[in-house]
């Protein structure tokens, strides 16, 4: 599996187990005509290069009402113009809308900058590299360490530039709080 998809399965492992009553499931990019063999949590896919799958994905979300989307976002996965067809995604669903960055990149190209600065403004929050986490073996990636609860409060930790590790904590009420008022 790739740390995307680890962060994924973590995500998704720690939320189920936190709330069990809700219907967390996972939707996938896929880059083949014909599917992977994906893990049970995984109830539709989008195929990478086909805009009309994004846009239904958007309808499929909104349809099944779903209360937050965990938006996993790195250069390479999605498709368009530096994987700008997952704005048309975003910019359709009524849900508020969690992105982690996995990568900052300091150069971005033109088309990338663009697919950043809308990313930026669509939702919050985002857990990135602050300006002194950002150098190391592989500079600028954040990698996520799975997730956990500890009484009321969520508790994230994560590795940053493969140097460090750190843990970034926000409780739960005031979590569900921004999630709800976006919505």
């Amino acid at each position: 599996m790739c740390g995307i998809a680890t962060f994924t399965h973590d995500l998704h492992r720690s939320i189920s187990c936190s709330l069990p009553e809700a219907d967390c499931y996972v939707g996938a990019v896929t880059d083949k005509a014909d599917s992977y063999n994906y893990p049970d949590e995984v109830r539709f896919q989008i195929q990478e290069k086909d805009l009309r799958g994004y846009h239904r994905s958007a309808d499929l979300l909104n349809f099944r009402n779903a209360d937050v989307l965990c938006v996993q976002h790195e250069f390479g996965i999605y498709g368009g113009a530096a994987g700008n067809y997952l704005l048309a995604l975003l910019r359709e669903v009524r849900m508020p809308i969690v992105t982690t960055l996995h990568t900052i990149l300091e150069n971005p190209t033109k088309d990338q900058g663009k697919v950043m600065e809308e990313l930026s403004r669509l939702r919050e929050p985002f857990i990135v590299a602050g300006p002194n986490e950002r150098e190391g073996y592989v500079p600028n990636v954040v990698y996520s360490c799975g997730s956990m609860l500890h009484g009321d409060t969520l508790v994230l930790p994560y590795a940053i530039s493969d140097y460090a590790t750190v843990i970034a904590t926000i409780p739960l009420v005031q979590l569900l709080h921004l999630l709800l008022e976006k919505k």
